[in-house]
C-alpha cells in the first residue's frame, strides 16, 4: 500500500510540474526564483508571459475583473528594457524612476517599449516621460486591471461618471 501512495504522490507531481512549465523550462517556478533572487533583468520574455498570466487569473479571480495580458512582442520589448537598464531589484527601479524623473535620456530601451506598447491603455506620451508612466506599464505587467473601473474610479462604482456616482453613465 506505502509503495502505491509513493507512486501516486511521484505521479501528481510529475503531472503538476509539466503544468506549469513551458516551453524551454520557463515556469512560473524559474520566474519566480529570478525575481526573489535578484535577478529580473534575466527574465525571458516567456517567463514575462508567464508571470503576466498568472498575477492577471489571480487578479480576475480576486476581483472578477480581467486582467491586462501581455503579447509576445510587448514580453520581448519587457525582457530588453529590463536587461538594457540592469533592472534586476525592486532598488533598480526605485533608482531607475529617481534618474529618470531628472534625465529622462538615461532611460535605455523606451523606444522598443513605446512601440510595443503603441495603441494601448499604456502607451506613453512621445517626447515627455512620466515616471508613473513606468509605474503603469509595470502594473501591467504583472497583470493589473483599468484603475477606472475600480471602486472609486473614474468609471467604478461610486467614481465620478460609475454606478452610484454623481454622473453615472457619463464617460
Amino acid at each position: 500500500m506505502h509503495k502505491f501512495q509513493v507512486k501516486a504522490c511521484a505521479l501528481l507531481l510529475s503531472v503538476s510540474a509539466v503544468s506549469v512549465t513551458g516551453c524551454f523550462g520557463e515556469s512560473i517556478l524559474s520566474a519566480g526564483a529570478k525575481v526573489l533572487g535578484g535577478q529580473i533583468s534575466q527574465l525571458t520574455p516567456g517567463e514575462i508571459l508567464i508571470l503576466n498570466q498568472t498575477a492577471s487569473d489571480l487578479i480576475s479571480q480576486v476581483t472578477g475583473l480581467p486582467g491586462t495580458t501581455l503579447t509576445t512582442p510587448q514580453a520581448v520589448a519587457i525582457s530588453s528594457f529590463l536587461q538594457v537598464n540592469e533592472l534586476d531589484t525592486l532598488q533598480d527601479f526605485e533608482t531607475l524612476a529617481t534618474n529618470a524623473e531628472s534625465d529622462p535620456e538615461s532611460i535605455q530601451g523606451l523606444e522598443e517599449l513605446g512601440s510595443a506598447f503603441e495603441g494601448t491603455d499604456y502607451e506613453g506620451d512621445e517626447g515627455e516621460f512620466d515616471a508613473g508612466q513606468l509605474g503603469d506599464l509595470f502594473g501591467a505587467i504583472l497583470g493589473g486591471v483599468d484603475q477606472g473601473s475600480l471602486p472609486g474610479g473614474p468609471t467604478g462604482p461610486g467614481g465620478p461618471t460609475g454606478p452610484g456616482g454623481p454622473n453615472p453613465g457619463l464617460n
